[in-house]
């Protein structure tokens, strides 16, 4: 590639890396210019979505945190692999239950 970071700024250094990508690979006979460019749109279109979904998940996640009111309750699987009232009161189960 002839493409060097020093001599393009900002929008020119995406323009210069797609120009890239496209010669090179209708260079070698694998895509047409045109499948690329589409490609190419696609990708960077998936990478936005992708980048908007983390910083929505992240504030999902932050503003639940923030709404839960009081101690989180873990339960646990008892002895016998029940998570009854007992165990959750961090007692012991005791004999399993007759089904």
């Amino acid at each position: 590639c002839s493409w060097s970071p020093a001599a393009a700024q900002g929008e020119d250094v995406a323009n210069s890396k797609r120009e890239n990508v496209i010669d090179f690979l209708s260079s070698q006979c694998l895509l047409t210019a045109q499948t690329v460019n589409i490609i190419y749109d696609l990708l960077t279109m998936v990478m936005n979505k992708v980048d908007c979904l983390g910083e929505f998940f992240a504030s999902f996640v932050r503003s639940r945190a923030e709404t839960v009111e009081g101690p989180r309750r873990i339960i646990t699987m008892g002895r016998y692999g029940m998570a009854d009232s007992a165990n959750e009161a961090g007692e012991d189960p005791g004999v399993p239950p007759n089904n």
